[in-house]
């Protein structure tokens, strides 16, 4: 327990950090964004009564899908404060109810939602199954969640122990079926990005708050042979719009 505490108070704290220069330096998570939501329009239209946008950050991500969807009541949820504030401006002009928590504190709540939705925030759980079977007990029936996460093949070019690991997509898929989820849309995307040097896609990463990713003790030689080489980062990126029958 000691552990977990740790590691969310690692999470919460690097994201807090870069909450000024995330929403410039998320292009990927950007592009994640536009390709989840477009997905969403495409097989699911309808009004919905509970919406709900589980690691909404500043609530950029947030602010482009409540643009594009009817609702009667708006949610979103992060447990970094910083970025939560930003959040809170952006998304008043929908009413939302902004909520400083983890997952599992407001999954464990006597509310049910139409749609659960999230982008690039699902690899900071520390457990999958768990998460995804809370939200599942949360969805009213013929809901849907709608999310994207990094899979197996992000970082390639990373060295394994400076690096989380990553889900499978077989896994991932098993494991929603196992759970009850109708499965409407699963897509996996690689984007790519091109940095001077290895440096630089590193310090892209931790600009984005993921700094807990780079073990900087096992690295070193790594960066130093790198350092002047130019360096692609890619992310491969898991689409997943599920459906509780």
């Amino acid at each position: 327990m000691n552990n977990f505490c740790r590691i969310k108070r690692e999470i919460k704290d690097s994201f807090d950090l870069v909450h000024s220069t995330y929403d410039d330096r998320s292009k990927v998570q950007k592009l994640c964004s536009k390709e989840l939501i477009k997905n969403l329009l495409i097989f699911y239209k309808k009004e919905y009564q509970n919406v709900i946008d589980l690691g909404c950050g500043t609530g950029i991500t947030t602010s482009m899908l409540f643009e594009k969807i009817k609702f009667n009541k708006s949610y979103a949820c992060d447990f970094a404060p910083n970025l939560l504030n930003l959040a809170q401006n952006r998304l008043k002009k929908f009413s939302t109810k902004i909520l400083n928590s983890d997952y599992y504190i407001i999954l464990n709540k006597n509310l049910k939602y139409d749609l659960v939705f999230s982008n690039m925030s699902f690899q900071w759980c520390l457990d999958i199954k768990h998460l995804l079977k809370l939200i599942y007990t949360n969805l009213k029936y013929y809901g849907i969640l709608s999310f994207s996460i990094p899979i197996k093949g992000t970082f390639q070019n990373i060295p394994s122990q400076s690096k989380n690991n990553f889900y499978n997509l077989e896994y991932l898929k098993k494991l929603i079926q196992n759970i009850g989820y109708k499965i409407i849309f699963i897509k996996d995307i690689n984007y790519e990005q091109q940095f001077p040097s290895f440096i630089d896609a590193i310090r892209s990463i931790k600009n984005t708050g993921a700094n807990i990713l780079i073990n900087s003790n096992k690295n070193n030689f790594f960066n130093k042979k790198l350092a002047k080489n130019k360096f692609t980062l890619n992310y491969n990126i898991g689409f997943f719009i599920l459906q509780k029958c």
